[in-house]
């Protein structure tokens, strides 16, 4: 009997396309689509300032309080700003990442654990 090469062939490109579509989709989820892991997730809104030759430009803190001051659209304003520093002296280093003003965690819903 002759065997013929095209269906294992055309079995095994339908499942490498259907696992490779079924990883994408799981990393297009997880990322994406999924909500934020906060209450009203879809009510969390990123504002920013932009410059020309600036685009990692912070918000300045005036800005923010003036922001704060003038809103009348939102019903909470945090600010935080991403940082890459490292806390060093007895043992080894450990890396800090984000620094926030005071409602920043309590206004995403989530509750703070001291350290003693």
């Amino acid at each position: 009997m002759q065997t013929s090469a095209f269906p294992l062939t055309a079995v095994v490109t339908l499942v490498l396309r259907i696992g490779a579509n079924t990883v994408i989709f799981s990393i297009v989820n997880t990322l994406l689509l999924r909500p934020l892991p906060y209450p009203d997730a879809d009510r969390i809104v990123y504002l920013s300032e932009t410059a020309p030759d600036m685009p990692d430009l912070s918000i300045a803190l005036a800005n923010f309080r003036d922001w704060e001051k003038m809103n009348t659209a939102f019903d909470s304003m945090v600010a935080y700003r991403a940082e890459n520093l490292s806390l060093t002296g007895h043992g080894d280093p450990q890396r800090l990442a984000i620094r926030g003003h005071g409602r920043l965690v309590s206004d995403l819903g989530r509750r703070t654990h001291s350290r003693t």
